[in-house]
């Protein structure tokens, strides 16, 4: 059985709402995908930020099992974003949204690039308190393989699609890690051609 029919999974979309929040980033609006958990009077929580191609749904039996011993959890997704500037700047605004001064932040693959820059461009004002990163890189100069920023924007969803695909294992013997890519797949599968391009870019 796949991870999202699960009653783990099932539980976790039932028991948390998804909220969608617009937020100002200085270019323009941004949608956010969020999911928060655990205590709300806490100031300093974990926030985990997904890999290319996934969704805050990913994370869902940490979700789960941290908000449970409660530590509050915010897995999120951001916006179409073109440069890693403009994320920063969004998630920053989001962090304000929430009343939130300091974070742990966990990323993994993209998401833990994108942590290591808010990291990096709020270390005057430091607002990170923690770093966990999980297969991650420290540029994104892998993905772009010598094509230029600008064919992103032109691919079609199953060009881009099949690019994001072909990181990540198609195959394993371990049962759970084989459910894992499958969840993953379908992760990609949902996911629109603008979200896919500019984390591509």
């Amino acid at each position: 059985m796949s991870f999202s029919q699960s009653a783990e999974f099932q539980s976790f979309k039932s028991s948390l709402t998804r909220q969608r929040i617009t937020i100002e980033d200085g270019s323009g609006e941004g949608v956010w995908t969020v999911y928060d958990t655990g205590p709300r009077t806490v100031r300093t929580p974990l926030i985990m930020i997904p890999p290319l191609g996934a969704t805050p749904e990913i994370y869902f039996k940490q979700v789960l099992s941290l908000s449970g011993k409660g530590v509050r959890v915010l897995s999120v997704e951001g916006p179409v974003c073109w440069s890693e500037g403009r994320w920063c700047t969004s998630f920053r605004n989001l962090l304000y949204h929430f009343n939130i001064d300091k974070v742990h932040l966990f990323g993994a693959g993209l998401g833990g690039y994108l942590a290591q820059k808010f990291s990096e461009i709020t270390f005057r004002n430091p607002m990170v308190i923690s770093l966990i990163l999980c297969n991650t890189f420290s540029d994104t100069a892998s993905y772009s393989k010598g094509r230029m920023p600008s064919v992103y924007y032109m691919m079609p969803s199953f060009a881009l699609r099949r690019q994001v695909l072909a990181e990540i294992p198609s195959v394993s013997n371990n049962g759970h890690i084989a459910d894992s890519i499958d969840f993953m797949v379908e992760q990609v599968e949902k996911s629109e051609r603008s979200t896919l391009a500019s984390r591509l870019v």
